[in-house]
């Protein structure tokens, strides 16, 4: 006889256990469990042979429907959630099945189902339970059994890190999401989970400052079907064997170059996903709970604390036994997981255990909500099987997720199954290398007789809908009628498109593209000489490889002076998957001296000089993470004189409003730029290479060289700089980034001011980028001989915060670090420290923090040597690099 699944049974040791003379101990008291409100989900029962589909409503006494009630099979981890609006969907084999129904506050029910070959609908109606709390027949000194049982999980969990070297799996992958706005008709902001949606009409958005009208629809879906092979401890590669993407994409412009503060992106165009879709690789995300720590960036700055965590799970968590019940003839206990902390990076929910084994059968965890960089919500559950040769493998995983954004709500599901596990197999050498994932041509071109005899979970009404519109309407999408329509939309000028967007036409038949700047970019009020009147555009030439021909330019006119200047360049774009660019430039135009000025040197006149120069450049990427930047540079450079001035400029920026006066001179100059990323990963496709990141230091090498006697040049200098950056993540502190610079002049036999390096200085309260700039430094100041620079900066993302009574609720940030810059020829050395809060915050997709800091510094050019400051800044979220600018 099995014992009653409401009980455990612990044997006089208090080993974990099943036996016949000891005492019992009720798990539930009704009406008490534990549950998550939010997102509580089990692992639903899909892809099965011949399964029906049981659908319905939940609803209270009053027919108000009940969001995220649970609805599993009896003695099982396997069941869904109802939506917000109340209605579940499963699938379920032909057969007789108990189901479960239950929600926190109401009375639990049972309801046996029958399926004899056909789909089943069935409501259910849930009573408000009483609240009864019953006796439980144990000393207080007792601790609940859970903790019994986790300890002998964690006890055992080495045998579970590593039950394999290698192997290789079939992943079959769903992410879905959903858009809602909040209007009169829909103040809750629920979507429709089970029902079609109609696509808003006319919605008005704008990429890049160029405008487009499309037909939005509400709904986001990706699906994909890959092999995925794993070595161990975290290496994994995804070759992806189909794909279908109807997810809208945000178009961007970019290339790989090589500037002062780290990689240029320009010149090559590719598109992004949604960043609210998760989990869209295998790669992505991986949620290892018998690890310490789970690090997944996409989620959060700071790493995860596992439940199994051996240092921290007491100190972290609370658990309670909730149940006990036989799946597949073994002992499965249910226990509920509390953090003991309400805010920090936890997780809260259920974990299934098997009894003597001490695996994890199954998780159900929500992400506390502070910890999350975009979502409101979070959900977690995954489901272990058992192979032949009794080892724990991931079945499926399943994420629910959901964001806010002004009036709108996103709501999001990603759903992976795997099967077909091939463990220890031998890889060829050198087969995990850097490369994550690669896309076969033929993944994109799977039709829907494809798809549907080969996906492997029942897609939701919405999904299919949609799916069936997108696939009508591909054929149209792509004829030269549509592209002929659309493109004579987009070509429709307005009033705002003059002002605010930009001029566009577009020819998506032959790839052309020309653009005009709007007139809020065209007016310069504070350029060189007074007013000054900017037009600009590109016209870009793009082949269906990815190929891209840009030509892009301005013509700027001073009002005041009636000087006309600009500059034009070319560049082509011709080995997409090796960011291999090519370019001519030339220009007469006014150009800041030190490009990394204050905001006061921005403005003043003496940091412009006149240059006309002409050039050519090649970018390339000459292996994986080895990129070569060269360029040859010739300029006619020229004081500024013979101009006149305005008044308010003389007012505003006194004695450096006046241009520096100097003679001209000529200058050739070649520049080549290496940088090295060790281990740089990457996904690739068809025509595309997408760069993911290193988890090694990034090596970057500058060598300048001003050559003489080439048409008439005078200047002759050679110049190199290092530096080495990285950034690391201690523990769940937050993440530490670092910066070492270490440059000289090998020779200076004609150098001229306008190639000295610079060291920007510092603005009256303005807090600057801590890895590139000094606080305290006073005014900006350059050399012409050896320097060594170094800044570190250290985000805790919240870890002191947390530990803090009535803060510990806000958003707050703690920040610090320091930097140290010397310049020996000028006997200079300048030190500083800070410390701040920042507050973080979203606009749309944008993640912002603004931050106030308390700098204190050392420096010798000072008088006093010994200040402090107050200062204030506004930091962005770069999505293309995955990481704060500080």
């Amino acid at each position: 006889m099995q014992p009653n699944p409401h009980f455990i049974h612990l044997n006089q040791g208090n080993q974990i256990g099943v036996a016949t003379d000891v005492t019992e101990i009720p798990i539930f008291a009704t009406g008490m469990r534990q549950f998550s409100l939010l997102f509580l989900l089990f692992i639903a029962f899909a892809g099965q042979v011949h399964a029906y589909q049981v659908r319905g409503k939940v609803t209270d006494t009053d027919g108000i429907p009940i969001p995220y009630a649970n609805v599993y099979l009896k003695n099982s981890t396997n069941g869904v959630i109802t939506n917000v609006k109340g209605e579940y969907f499963l699938e379920l084999p032909a057969g007789s099945h108990t189901l479960i129904f239950s929600s926190l506050g109401y009375s639990k029910k049972e309801v046996e189902i029958i399926i004899n070959h056909t789909n089943q609908v069935k409501n259910i109606v849930l009573s408000p339970a009483a609240i009864e709390l019953e006796t439980i027949n144990v000393s207080e000194k007792r601790r609940d059994p859970a903790y019994a049982i986790m300890q002998k999980v964690i006890a055992n969990k080495r045998q579970y890190i590593k039950q394999f070297d290698t192997y290789s799996r079939e992943t079959y992958l769903k992410a879905s999401l959903e858009v809602d706005t909040l209007n009169k008709r829909n103040k809750s902001g629920v979507p429709d989970s089970l029902l079609a949606d109609k696509p808003k009409q006319g919605l008005q958005i704008s990429v890049g400052g160029e405008k487009e009208k499309k037909k939005r629809p509400k709904l986001n879906l990706i699906e994909s079907e890959a092999t995925t092979y794993f070595a161990y401890p975290n290496k994994y590669k995804s070759i992806v064997h189909a794909y279908r993407d109807l997810s809208q994409k945000k178009s961007v412009s970019g290339g790989v170059s090589i500037g002062d503060g780290g990689v240029v992106v320009d010149d090559y165009e590719t598109e992004v996903n949604n960043p609210y879709l998760f989990y869209l690789d295998a790669s992505d995300a991986e949620f290892n709970f018998y690890e310490n720590l789970i690090s997944v960036l996409s989620l959060g700055d700071r790493p995860f604390i596992s439940p199994l965590s051996a240092t921290s799970w007491r100190l972290s968590y609370k658990y309670k036994l909730e149940e006990t019940f036989y799946e597949n003839g073994r002992v499965i206990y249910k226990i509920r997981v509390t953090p003991r902390n309400s805010v920090g990076p936890f997780f809260e929910g259920s974990i299934f255990i098997v009894d003597q084994l001490w695996a994890i059968k199954s998780v159900n965890f929500r992400i506390l909500p502070g910890n999350l960089s975009y979502f409101k919500d979070f959900q977690i559950i995954h489901n272990y099987s058992k192979t032949e040769d009794d080892r724990w493998v991931l079945d499926r995983e399943d994420y629910y997720y959901m964001v806010k954004e002004g009036r709108k709500r996103y709501y999001g599901s990603t759903i992976a199954m795997h099967k077909d596990y091939q463990l220890d197999i031998e890889h060829p050498r050198k087969f995990f290398r850097n490369e994550l994932r690669r896309v076969e041509k033929e993944a994109f071109e799977r039709d829907s007789a494809y798809w549907a005899g080969t996906r492997r979970i029942t897609l939701k009404k919405a999904e299919l809908d949609f799916i069936h519109t997108q696939d009508s309407i591909k054929a149209y999408y792509r004829s030269d009628d549509y592209l002929s329509e659309r493109d004579s939309i987009y070509n429709r000028l307005e009033i705002k498109d003059f002002l605010l967007n930009g001029i566009g036409f577009r020819d998506r038949k032959h790839g052309m593209r020309y653009y005009f700047n709007p007139l809020i970019a065209q007016i310069r009020p504070l350029g060189v000489g007074g007013y000054r009147h900017v037009i600009g555009g590109n016209i870009k030439k793009t082949w269906s490889k990815y190929n891209l021909l840009r030509v892009g330019g301005e013509l700027d006119f001073g009002i005041v002076n009636r000087d006309l200047r600009g500059r034009v360049r070319v560049g082509y774009t011709y080995l997409p998957k090796r960011f291999a660019r090519a370019y001519v430039k030339f220009g007469d135009e006014y150009k800041m001296v030190n490009g990394n000025a204050t905001i006061a040197g921005i403005f003043a006149r003496s940091n412009y000089i006149r240059k006309k120069h002409y050039g050519i450049g090649h970018h390339l990427e000459i292996s994986n993470g080895l990129f070569l930047d060269t360029s040859i540079d010739f300029a006619d450079n020229q004081a500024i004189k013979d101009l006149r001035l305005s008044q308010w400029s003389n007012n505003l920026f006194g004695g450096n409003n006046n241009p520096r006066a100097f003679d001209p001179y000529r200058e050739f100059l070649m520049v080549f730029k290496l940088r090295w990323v060790p281990g740089q990963k990457y996904y690739m496709e068809p025509y595309r290479k997408v760069i993911v990141g290193s988890k090694w230091p990034v090596f970057e090498f500058t060598y300048k060289k001003a050559i003489p006697g080439i048409f008439d040049s005078e200047i002759n200098f050679d110049f190199f700089q290092v530096k080495i950056s990285d950034e690391f993540r201690p523990g769940t502190m937050g993440i530490s980034r670092w910066a070492v610079k270490i440059g000289s002049y090998i020779q200076e036999n004609n150098i001229r001011f306008t190639d000295h390096k610079f060291f920007r200085g510092s603005d009256p309260y303005l807090f600057a980028n801590p890895l590139e700039a000094f606080q305290l430094l006073g005014n900006t100041i350059s050399t012409t001989n050896e320097y060594m620079q170094v800044n570190y900066l250290h985000d805790f993302s919240g870890a002191l915060i947390s530990k803090i009574p009535l803060l510990k609720h806000t958003p707050l940030q703690v920040t610090g670090g320091a930097g140290m810059l010397t310049v020996p020829d000028q006997n200079f050395f300048h030190s500083e420290i800070y410390g701040g809060i920042q507050f973080p915050f979203r606009i749309l997709k944008q993640r912002l923090k603004a931050g106030a800091y308390y700098v204190t510094s050392y420096s010798t050019n000072i008088e006093g040597a010994i200040q402090g400051q107050v200062k204030f800044g506004l930091t962005f979220f770069d999505t293309w690099k995955n990481r704060w600018e500080y």
